[in-house]
Formats: structure tokens, sequence, C-alpha cells
């Protein structure tokens, strides 16, 4: 079972309402994030955890969009993917940090009324 919740977009969301959403919850937006993915047209950006932020960019076709390709948990202090995060289904579970950085990366998506929790 994974502990990283997986998401997609809801039916019939535009760019507005993302940009909307994502500003009203107070995460940066512009755009940047080809770093995320070479199609981003517009991306957000929140930090979660002691310089750990979740980026997540979106396609100019939002049909396109997965959280594989489109979003991005980032170690900023040095500038790379914080790569535990991405490990944790393995021994990295008995580490608190990560654990903390997956429960608050699962909060944060769970809170976008965009998104929708894949099971």
């Amino acid at each position: 079972m994974s502990v990283v919740n997986k998401y997609k977009l809801k039916d019939g969301v535009t760019a507005e309402d993302i940009i909307r959403e994502v500003k009203a919850k107070k995460m940066t937006v512009g755009q940047y994030g080809r770093y995320i993915h070479p199609d981003v047209k517009f991306s957000a950006y929140k930090e979660i955890v002691e310089n750990i932020s979740v980026c997540i960019g979106f396609p100019e076709d939002l049909s396109k969009w997965d959280d594989f390709n489109y979003v991005l948990v980032m170690d900023e202090d040095f500038g790379q993917p914080y790569t535990p995060f991405y490990n944790v289904e393995e021994e990295n579970k008995r580490f608190a940090f990560v654990m903390n950085v997956v429960g608050h990366y699962n909060k944060l998506m769970d809170s976008l009324s965009f998104l929708e929790r894949v099971t």
C-alpha cells in the first residue's frame, strides 16, 4: 500500500480555476517551471517542511497533466529532487523526517480542490 497519495486533475478544471485557488492558498505562482517538465506553461510552489517544497507544473493542455511528470518534491538546500520522498516505499519509512514530508505533501495535495485522489 502506498503512503504517498496519487492525484489527477478533476474533469472540467481550467487554468484560471487552478491559478485562482493556488493564489488563495498563498502558493507562489509563475510562468517558470521548465525544471519540472519541459511542457510547463505555469507552475505553483509551496514549501511544506524545512526547505522541502512541492512544485506543481501545468501544461497548456491540462489533459496531459499527471502527478508523476508534473509534480516535483524539491530539496531546496541542494537544488534537486528530495530523493527519500521518491523511495519512501522501501526502508525510508523508518525515518520520521521523510514521513513528515509525505504527510505534509498529502495534506497539501488533498487541500487543492482541482485535484482528486486516485486509488
